[in-house]
């Protein structure tokens, strides 16, 4: 399959590798890689909120998710009926649970493993695209402006819908030029967790903004 290409660093290819080598474990509040948790149940309201922003209405579309994780925001998409659902998850050990999760879904759903960096397909765009990653240390930034300014215009048709995950109160000021570069409209809205959290809760904060970009 021929795929587009972004750049990698040799930063990139270490922690790569370094996740693809750690193990996976799933319990009742999350998944952890090693001994971190790193996403968690109690997030289904806020993914839920992203999907609905990327899919108002249910049955429209074609959608690609990069990260798939636990699943939780895939399963808030796929419920919506998407005309088609593409995750690109970089784990190997996620990747073979993700297709079977996405299995029982009854419109065409698939999963490509590796970085979304060399594994976008050449030849595919989409109407809406999630973005939940893990980028290594240091490069969140760089790799949130590679994405939007780079990779979105060839792959986000015209009046197609961005979101991504965005953990705090606010977006700095690096990421929200690139977006108003990119998109026509930026509409954000703020999600708390409220609740018991999760013991393990490895995240800065409880607060989130859910982004709604139109192309």
């Amino acid at each position: 399959m021929d795929c587009r290409s972004y750049p990698l660093t040799p930063d990139h290819e270490s922690y790569f590798a370094w996740l693809n080598d750690s193990q996976v474990v799933i319990d009742g509040e999350g998944m952890r890689f090693d001994d971190e948790h790193v996403m968690f149940f109690a997030e289904q309201e806020l993914m839920a909120r992203h999907a609905a922003a990327l899919i108002p209405a249910p049955g429209a579309g074609d959608v690609l998710e990069i990260g798939f994780g636990l699943g939780v925001c895939a399963l808030e998409i796929n419920l919506r009926a998407p005309r088609t659902y593409l995750c690109v998850e970089l784990h190997p050990v996620v990747a073979r649970m993700a297709g079977h999760i996405l299995r029982a879904f009854g419109h065409p759903c698939e999963v490509i493993q590796g970085p979304w960096q060399t594994s976008l397909p050449a030849r595919r765009t989409f109407d809406a695209v999630m973005v939940d990653s893990f980028p290594p240390p240091g490069w969140a930034d760089e790799d949130f402006l590679v994405f939007v300014e780079q990779a979105v215009p060839e792959i986000l048709r015209p009046g197609g819908r961005f979101s991504f995950f965005c953990c705090g109160d606010e977006l700095n000021p690096v990421r929200r030029a690139a977006l108003d570069r990119t998109f026509s409209q930026v509409s954000v809205s703020p999600h708390t967790i409220g609740g018991t959290m999760p013991t393990a809760w490895s995240l800065p904060s409880n607060q989130f903004l859910v982004h709604a970009c139109l192309r």
